[in-house]
């Protein structure tokens, strides 16, 4: 898989990529996506948004991000679930 971050200053956009080769496509396909906004302030979000029903829509709730660093723990924790595709650690 192929994680993709885009980190600004008050939030952190993720896509995790499956690049597994398949014949009929000639770009990685994408599993899932998300954001956490509003970094820093009291009203940061967590939303992760399924790909070809590959993890369940989750709808936008609120978290506890004061910290980009905080906020990309927060990423690390959802892309690890048991739920979503497996994540490997080289």
């Amino acid at each position: 898989h192929i994680l993709v971050v885009n980190s600004g200053s008050s939030s952190i956009k993720f896509s995790m990529f499956d690049s597994s080769p398949r014949e009929h496509l000639s770009e990685p396909s994408c599993l899932f996506e998300g954001q956490v906004s509003n970094i820093g302030e009291p009203d940061a979000t967590l939303e992760l948004l399924g790909s070809e029903g590959t993890v369940p829509r989750t709808p936008q709730h609120r978290v506890t991000a004061p910290t980009s660093e905080e906020a990309m723990r927060l990423v690390m924790d959802v892309i690890s679930e048991p739920r979503m595709p497996a994540v490997h650690s080289f």
